[in-house]
């Protein structure tokens, strides 16, 4: 749990909750989650499937969230997949309608960062 927390600043959320948690959610109407992606969490060595627990945050930052969530899912697919071009081009359209999502600011930062990264030459 103290792992996930220190996520919630890195993806600008309230709340985290790993797959574990969000599969024991007895009444997944109850609460708004949204899927941030696999992340390697310091001290394991598996990356888990973490969500985002909407319901903490203002309803119009909820709002916001929720009317990217197909976006963003595509954008974090593409990044996963290692297509981090596309990935960009896809995290910028989240970012064009919700400048303040931290989450897919981090995750476009990222990919540019790997895209960037040079080549280690053959020689």
């Amino acid at each position: 749990a103290s792992r996930l927390e220190g996520l919630t600043k890195r993806f600008g959320s309230s709340i985290l909750i790993s797959d574990m948690v969000h599969a024991r959610i007895q009444d997944a109407n109850k609460f708004r989650c949204r899927y941030l992606g696999r992340v390697r969490v310091k001290g394991k060595k598996d990356s888990t499937k973490v969500y985002e627990v909407l319901d903490g945050d203002a309803e119009s930052v909820v709002q916001a969230k929720l009317s990217t969530m197909k976006e963003m899912e595509e954008a974090i697919e593409l990044f996963t997949e290692g297509k981090f071009k596309e990935a960009i081009l896809k995290f910028e359209e989240v970012i064009k309608l919700n400048p303040d999502d931290k989450a897919a600011i981090a995750y476009r930062d990222r990919a540019e960062r790997v895209v960037k990264k040079p080549v280690a030459s053959a020689a």
